[in-house]
């Protein structure tokens, strides 16, 4: 069972969230349906929900949260800095108050034998309490600010970067109790030996994690597949992203998976299409919506419809670029990905000047992604007359 996290207009007519444990998301909607939800959004997988689990095992800092505040993190639209801060004012305003009367009284008395340390006294009790929220939220995004800085350099395939990134996490839980799963790391740090050319290591190492952590086969195997494609393997992975999807029991991540890369890697759009069909039908969260968006701009890339590939293309970047700032770093590589596909489709349609603004953003991202033939369309199109 899996425990899917859902937004929507509740009974009471409130917007709400809720999680549902359930075989997939299609049978967790028509649990929700016949209590009585509306308006309902899926926000979570199969494959989230394992790395949830996975992470409750070693850090607990935000375990008991309610859907309403899980959803909230996830979408980056938890209070942050400045409203947490004011609400640790509001419940400390009594001894703030108290500690500034007396810091004043000191003040006053100065002069006198004691008055200096009065004054320093209650100024340093004073710091303490109104910066003492700050200094502990520094403290404890440690892992956060790494995280970020891991998943950049993946972007971007700087895989030496991403190991001393790992590195650094073990040492910032081990200060702060927070940090990602051992699965993870071993994902992360395959990834990165195999775009180190170090295959063999990279697939033993992960594959030991993934016994270890008791991995359902589709994601062992479309994670196997992520792996092969950054070593340039891209057979061995088209073949993990089939067994992916002949094994999930939620097919709809993996059918979209397996449609963009066949369109995408091997130039296939029939067949891209076909999965498409079958995915157009199947419960999505709002993610995969977004996904499959994008999926219909490559697809009509490859059949040189250049109208259609620019509008869904730009649909698919508007959707990645309208998630909350706080977040908009896990999506990176999906808006480099949708410009490198705009920056063709503004050059087959006549308009250069935003082709070429385009392609200056992502050229060495498609080069370090071998994506070869969009640099080829590319500068086939924006050199004609």
């Amino acid at each position: 069972m899996t425990n899917f996290l859902w937004s929507g207009k509740a009974p009471s007519g409130r917007n709400e969230a809720e999680e549902v444990a359930a075989e997939t998301p299609a049978q967790a909607r028509q649990i929700l349906e016949a209590r009585g939800w509306t308006e309902l959004r899926q926000h979570t997988t199969d494959i989230s929900d394992f790395i949830h689990q996975r992470q409750a095992l070693i850090s607990t800092r935000k375990s008991g949260l309610t859907p309403k505040e899980r959803l909230q993190y996830r979408q980056g639209t938890a209070p942050g800095l400045w409203a947490n801060w004011f609400t640790s004012m509001r419940s400390s305003t009594a001894i703030i108050l108290v500690l500034a009367g007396l810091l004043t009284w000191a003040i006053r008395h100065r002069q006198t034998p004691d008055g200096l340390l009065w004054m320093a006294t209650f100024a340093l009790m004073l710091a303490y309490v109104v910066f003492l929220y700050p200094v502990l939220r520094w403290w404890f995004r440690q892992t956060k600010r790494v995280y970020v800085k891991l998943h950049t350099a993946r972007v971007w395939h700087r895989w030496e970067e991403v190991l001393r990134c790992l590195d650094k996490l073990v040492k910032t839980q081990q200060a702060t109790n927070i940090g990602i799963n051992d699965y993870s790391i071993a994902r992360y740090r395959a990834q990165a030996l195999a775009g180190l050319g170090k295959l063999d290591e990279a697939i033993a190492g992960f594959r030991a994690a993934a016994e270890k952590a008791d991995t359902p086969p589709e994601l062992y195997h479309i994670t196997l597949a992520g792996i092969y494609t950054i070593a340039g393997q891209y057979d061995k992975a088209l073949e993990n992203q089939r067994t992916a999807l002949e094994e999930a029991t939620d097919k709809s991540i993996y059918c979209i998976d397996l449609a963009m890369f066949l369109v995408g890697r091997f130039n296939r759009p029939q067949e891209a299409a076909e999965l498409l069909a079958q995915a157009e039908k199947m419960q999505l969260s709002e993610t995969a919506k977004s996904h499959l968006t994008l999926l219909r701009g490559v697809i009509a890339y490859r059949k040189k419809d250049f109208e259609a590939m620019d509008q869904y293309v730009r649909e698919a970047l508007a959707d990645f670029e309208n998630r909350p700032r706080a977040k908009l770093y896990i999506y990176e590589g999906s808006i480099l990905n949708c410009k490198g596909y705009l920056a063709v489709s503004n050059a087959a349609l006549g308009r250069k000047s935003e082709a070429r603004k385009y392609f200056a953003q992502v050229e060495k991202y498609l080069e370090l992604h071998d994506r070869k033939d969009l640099i080829g369309e590319y500068q086939e199109w924006i050199n004609r007359g």
